[in-house]
């Protein structure tokens, strides 16, 4: 399969969760607002969403994936299932006893999460009964993650992408009835663990579908694994030398992912200090995130696996042409994304949560921080694919590096910036510390790889500016209609009315801004639709290149 159309396959799975997720977060504005409680469930998300975040968007994909793959390639399906079982059995242990000291220490672990909620005593016992409830979801996410790097490896994209829809439609089934019942936040915690159960069970289904459900063999000296089957100890728990191979993988990228998430858990104490001030940043990473994971993780998730087979082969300069054609997409979506969630960040919030609890003061504090957050877009983006680049070509030493940098920039400025601008500082803390880390991956990459790097078709670095004037002057048009559409939104007589206006004014904007932005890249001819369809369909396979 080609890459683009692996890319546009998770892309489109990616696009239906985060549809469903945005009409979860239109309901959660409604129905909680930024309210106290609000705060305290989304405090007590965030601790079994940062190992989903670690897991199975970073260690299994970077530490796992190559090793089963080459499994997989060199030795069969068998041994690779046995591999997957060596690995699943210790680490399922060692989560058991982490979930359990979690559970009882979780009033120390919310301090150090939300210590802003401790000033009012009834929220923040909230939040910890809120994340006693939420936390198991963590050994589900594990076993997704698993299980999903197992298929992305087999070139099976759809499944592990489209898991997350089960969790989006878990928790508007919890929102719907606590509009009915009340008590939010605690049927909003059921909801959670009842998604992990399904997403957990969704893809052991499809691994068995594939043949590639893990076998577990573990002991001394498995069957027919050699060396990977020899374990220290003995019984279910024995720690095999596949498993101390993928710990030495697994040990800098799970460091690498932890640089990150700290960025997130520091941006949501610092924010816990401000009344409502975890919800109105949420609601910004949320709208902040949708072309992140549309594109970065879309594009990512396909070009790990396609780079591992390339360079394992000694094909260098196919590897840099995926990797380049990856890039020049990636910029292509990016910058106009960005750009738009800049000029128009205001009718976004509006248009998309302005109801109910969620207030017209609420959406404005918001829209602030959503703008803050825009230019940094493309830089986590190449961030996110530059990382995987590096992962592909066995350097997991160097993300580590330039994560530790760049949550040093981040700690630092986003104290100094929430002490100046408030929510706001967060956001742009965020971004200067993404450009930091994406730069230094760009010219780390290109001093390794050689002249021209990093991309083997010389396409991006040319057009970049013809992609960024194109995005700019689509961002000057936007911002000359945003008043039309916020007349379109004012707020009208009934919900409904309120709802449709709202809706066609952002479509219309939206709409507009994609056309206007294609007519100038093909103006100044950053891209052509014929490039499109090449990367979709029936374009050039570097396989065949002379």
């Amino acid at each position: 399969m080609r890459l683009l159309r692996a890319s546009a396959i998770v892309a489109s799975a990616t696009l239906m969760s985060r549809l469903l997720g945005l009409f979860r977060d239109q309901l959660f504005a409604g129905v909680l607002g930024a309210s106290g409680s609000a705060d305290a469930f989304l405090a007590a998300f965030r601790l079994p969403n940062l190992f989903r975040r670690l897991f199975a968007e970073g260690l299994f994909p970077a530490a796992f994936l190559p090793l089963f793959a080459r499994r997989l390639q060199e030795e069969g399906a068998a041994e690779a299932r046995l591999l997957a079982g060596r690995i699943l059995t210790p680490l399922a242990f060692f989560l058991i006893i982490a979930t359990i000291l979690a559970e009882i220490f979780m009033p120390q672990l919310m301090t150090l999460l939300a210590g802003g909620l401790a000033e009012e005593p009834d929220i923040f016992a909230e939040a910890v009964l809120y994340a006693r409830i939420a936390f198991p979801y963590l050994f589900c996410m594990v076993l997704l993650a698993l299980f999903s790097a197992i298929l992305n490896a087999a070139s099976r994209f759809f499944a592990a992408a489209a898991a997350p829809i089960l969790l989006n439609l878990s928790l508007i089934l919890s929102l719907l009835t606590a509009a009915r019942l009340g008590m939010g936040g605690l049927i909003l915690s059921w909801g959670v663990m009842a998604a992990g159960i399904l997403q957990a069970g969704t893809l052991i289904w499809a691994c068995r579908r594939a043949a590639l459900l893990p076998l577990f063999e573990t002991g001394r000296g498995g069957g027919g694994g050699g060396a990977g089957g020899a374990g220290v100890g003995g019984g279910v728990f024995a720690m095999t030398d596949d498993f101390r191979l993928f710990g030495k993988s697994a040990a800098p990228v799970l460091a690498t992912g932890l640089a990150g998430q700290m960025m997130i858990l520091l941006g949501t104490r610092i924010a816990s200090e401000a009344e409502g001030g975890i919800a109105l940043l949420y609601y910004a990473e949320r709208l902040y995130q949708l072309p992140l994971a549309l594109i970065g993780i879309g594009i990512s998730v396909a070009l790990l696996p396609e780079l591992s087979r390339r360079w394992a082969k000694g094909e260098e300069r196919q590897g840099r042409a995926a990797l380049g054609e990856a890039l020049y997409f990636a910029m292509l979506l990016a910058l106009p994304a960005a750009a738009a969630l800049f000029v128009i960040a205001h009718p976004i919030i509006t248009a998309l949560f302005q109801y109910g609890a969620f207030t017209e003061r609420d959406a404005l504090q918001s829209s602030y921080i959503l703008a803050a957050f825009a230019p940094g877009l493309p830089a986590f983006i190449l961030a996110r694919i530059l990382q995987t680049a590096f992962f592909a070509r066995g350097d997991r030493k160097t993300p580590l590096l330039l994560s530790l940098v760049s949550l040093g920039i981040y700690a630092p400025a986003a104290l100094f910036l929430f002490w100046r601008f408030g929510l706001v500082g967060i956001a742009a803390a965020t971004s200067l510390a993404f450009w930091v880390q994406s730069s230094h991956l760009v010219f780390l990459l290109k001093k390794r790889m050689g002249a021209g790097a990093p991309g083997g078709e010389p396409r991006l670095f040319p057009k970049l500016p013809n992609m960024t004037l194109a995005a700019l002057l689509m961002g000057a048009a936007l911002h000359l209609l945003s008043p039309f559409a916020a007349s379109l939104m004012a707020a009208r007589e009934s919900l409904f009315q309120t709802a449709l206006h709202r809706g066609i004014a952002l479509a219309g904007l939206v709409l507009f801004g994609l056309l206007f932005y294609a007519c100038l890249c093909r103006i100044f001819r950053a891209a052509s639709l014929k490039n499109l369809k090449e990367a979709l369909g029936g374009g050039r396979d570097p396989d065949q290149e002379t």
